[in-house]
């Protein structure tokens, strides 16, 4: 009796013969569209192309969307870019950090941070110097008069009490016009007199300040007003001034070490200082030299040194090689507390392989783990837990490589269409996990199955835009096409095994949207009775110029002895689409 076995095709089912183990085998650029059209079940729908846009120094080696000014920042080759237009020199060929505020953007390559402000000029993160002359200054604070209704009382702040000297000059004055000599107070708690002038000009006696040199408290001042024979009524004004005499301002020299990686929160760049597990943070009046009393944080909760660093919600998240901590503000004005605290209720057992093994994803962070925690993996990070997204195959694979190898790793993320994506690369490897579908797929460039070529994404006038990895270009994701920058690309669907022993199979067709090629396409069928091998394929029609009624279609599969499984690869410019797969067993 016929029947009509449908097959899915957002994954497959084949055999590792090394390992004697099932694995799963993922499309190769092709994604998982969940279901809205078409089918229940939705469909795949092929990788966005790429069409190049501009010609730049050399090859990608970071991007920064800055928030502040909603511009695009990109280091490609030795050039830093800005929105496409060459504004600065990057030292090194190295892969890079970025980071950016109000008033700059900062490159930390070869262990050294450069901030770039947005007057044009450049300097790179330094010690203060060691010494500054200041020449000094006089503030007014307050000043008022008797008649006005003012006592000469001083409300005292914390700059008041700190920054320097507290004088009162108090002059005597009656209503009528009549002025004595000034009076300069410096002293609280201390009488002083004025001696008696000729008649008709007011003096003060007993000029007393009262209080207490302490912020919050308020000072007062008593005194007795004497006319002397003038006419009118006490009329005494009050002037209060800080005085900071001239100094010679020393500043502490830090050991600010090498930079492994660097972000912007809370007003200040902070930066991981290499081979410790120690951050550092720089100043609020300049973001070129550290904090004058309290730069360095340590992140105590585990020995080895620190990796990377990130902001979150203007938190502080250091990354370790098997921990991530998360810091937040103290709050603390005192030069001698600290400006973060550690948040180990947030402490996460996970941390990462490489500086740049981990991208933000909403309020979480996807990483590669490092093997000195005891399992290489990709996982999700926040609220407190990590989240394995790593299929078997991928941690199969992970755990292939070298604790240096995996150190040169990327973690990235793009938002195309429908689609939030984690792009993790891995030498050779580039796995591309849905966070949409929760499916995994391989991107690959070329007829060689190369590294995607893309890399380092951006949303920037409307279009996503990303740089190379190989070559000096600019290309924008175009899902009109799945050629990259003009050349075709490979796309692949397995479909599971299918246990159908003693079954011939007939008609297999795979439903896809056709009739938009600029001409006549085929697509290769191969099957599989191992799970291992797809030993021989067969060219069957499946697009062209106005054949929206193609089908894609295998009259004759034959004899099944066991199980059988099915790979559908196409190599073409044009998107494509798959919407379904069945077979008819006979």
């Amino acid at each position: 009796m016929d029947k009509t076995i449908n097959l899915p095709l957002i994954k497959g089912t084949g055999k590792n013969p090394l390992l004697s183990d099932y694995v799963n085998l993922f499309p190769v650029n092709m994604l998982a569209v969940p279901p809205k059209i078409v089918t229940d079940g939705g469909y795949m729908r092929s990788f966005p192309g790429l069409v190049k846009f501009a010609d730049v120094d050399g090859a990608s080696r970071g991007v920064l969307s800055n928030a502040f000014d909603s511009l695009v920042y990109r280091v490609c080759g030795k050039k830093l870019y800005q929105s496409g237009k060459e504004i600065a020199d990057v030292s090194g060929d190295e892969r890079v950090s970025m980071a950016g505020s109000n008033q700059s953007v900062a490159v930390a390559a070869g262990g050294v941070m450069t901030v770039r402000k947005i007057d044009g000029t450049t300097a790179k993160l330094a010690n203060w110097p060691p010494s500054k002359y200041f020449p000094g200054e006089t503030t007014v604070l307050v000043s008022g008069n008797k008649s006005a209704g003012y006592d000469g009382s001083l409300p005292l702040t914390e700059p008041m009490t700190d920054k320097g000297r507290l004088v009162l000059t108090i002059t005597p004055a009656t209503s009528s016009g009549a002025t004595g000599a000034a009076l300069e107070v410096d002293k609280i708690q201390k009488s002083y007199d004025q001696g008696v002038p000729g008649s008709g000009t007011p003096y003060l006696t007993d000029v007393f300040v009262s209080g207490f040199d302490i912020s919050g408290t308020t000072l007062t001042v008593g005194y007795t007003f004497n006319a002397n024979g003038a006419d009118g009524d006490d009329n005494t004004s009050f002037v209060w001034t800080q005085i900071v005499e001239p100094t010679d301002i020393r500043y502490a020299q830090y050991d600010l070490g090498e930079v492994a990686d660097i972000c912007h929160a809370n007003s200040r760049y902070a930066w991981i200082k290499a081979g410790t597990n120690t951050f550092g943070v720089t100043d609020l009046d300049d973001e070129t030299h550290p904090d004058r009393y309290r730069p360095f944080m340590t992140a105590e909760s585990f020995p080895d040194p620190a990796i990377g660093i990130a902001a979150l919600n203007g938190d502080i998240v250091v990354f370790g090689t098997v921990s991530t901590e998360y810091f937040t503000l103290t709050g603390f004005t005192d030069s001698t507390k600290p400006i973060y605290k550690s948040q180990q209720a947030a402490l996460i057992p996970v941390g990462i392989a490489g500086v740049h093994s981990k991208v933000q994803v909403g309020s979480k962070f996807a990483v590669i783990s490092n093997p000195a925690g005891g399992k290489v993996s990709v996982y999700l990070l926040g609220d407190g837990r990590a989240t394995e997204i790593a299929s078997p195959e991928i941690i199969r694979e992970l755990q292939k490589f070298r604790p240096e190898e995996l150190a040169e790793s990327v973690v990235e993320t793009l938002e195309t269409g429908i689609h939030q994506l984690i792009i993790v690369r891995v030498a050779s490897f580039v796995w591309c996990y849905d966070l949409t579908s929760k499916n995994w797929c391989c991107l690959s460039s070329g007829p060689e199955m190369k590294p995607h070529i893309a890399t380092d994404f951006a949303l920037e006038n409307g279009r996503i835009t990303c740089g190379d990895i190989y070559h000096g270009q600019l290309g924008w994701l175009d899902e009109s096409t799945a050629a990259q920058y003009g050349e075709p690309q490979s796309h692949i669907l397995y479909t599971p095994m299918l246990s159908a022993a003693g079954a011939v199979l007939v008609d297999l067709e795979l439903n896809t949207a056709s009739g938009l090629a600029g001409s006549i396409e085929h697509l290769a069928v191969a099957a599989s009775t191992d799970g291992a091998t797809f030993p021989h394929e067969v060219q069957v029609i499946s697009d062209g110029p106005r054949r929206y009624t193609e089908r894609v279609l295998l009259p004759n599969v034959g004899y099944v002895a066991k199980d059988i499984a099915f790979r559908f690869r196409s190599f073409s410019r044009t998107a494509f689409t798959a919407t379904s797969c069945k077979v008819r067993a006979t």
